[in-house]
């Protein structure tokens, strides 16, 4: 016959043993019509639907929204078009982030307008102010995205970057006549234009 085990083993074993047949009776009395993994009083609470898997319809069930923190009777959370089975299971991206690579587009705009991925900020191709830059150029180049003439010098941003490459070349010919299609960008300085 094995030794029994010391008395101070079995209080700890013994008490968890009452608590599951305790819960046990409480868990069967808890009502689950849709089968989602919520009970019927918890999707009471919510406002979601008892006899509908997915209220939002968004193909997470209540559950699997409930657990991911996001809003089971909204399909995109954070209203950036895309809807949170695309963010949780397609995209890997924030639910709750409008914009889930901090490049000043929003998800959505950035998989259905530009084709661009919503996981890198250097693809995004936001124009806030429509100056020819785009808002992660400007953040980087410490322009103001939504202003089109930073300085203030009455030529806009992008005719200041006007290859887009974050540096200022100015007059690349040296003739003294502003050709953007050369390559030339303007600057602080009075430039005389083609006429």
């Amino acid at each position: 016959m094995p030794p029994s085990p010391p008395k101070t083993l079995l209080r700890p074993a013994l008490a968890l043993a009452v608590a599951v047949c305790a819960l046990g009776p409480l868990a069967v009395l808890a009502v689950d019509s849709d089968f989602d993994g919520l009970a019927d009083d918890a999707e009471a609470l919510l406002g979601t639907d008892p006899n509908n898997v997915d209220t939002d319809g968004d193909h997470l069930s209540d559950f699997e929204e409930v657990a991911a923190g996001t809003d089971p009777l909204n399909p995109d959370g954070d209203g950036d078009g895309l809807d949170d089975f695309a963010e949780l299971r397609v995209w890997l991206t924030d639910p709750a982030n409008r914009d889930s690579d901090g490049g000043f587009s929003d998800d959505g705009v950035e998989v259905y307008v530009d084709n661009t991925d919503p996981r890198n900020p250097a693809d995004d191709r936001q124009d806030s102010d429509g100056d020819g830059l785009t808002d992660v150029l400007e953040n980087s180049l410490g322009t103001d995205r939504f202003g089109v003439d930073t300085d203030f010098d009455g030529l806009q941003d992008g005719q200041e970057d006007a290859n887009l490459d974050g540096v200022f070349a100015g007059d690349v010919n040296g003739n003294g006549i502003y050709e953007p299609a050369l390559g030339d960008e303007c600057g602080r300085l009075v430039e005389r234009s083609q006429g």
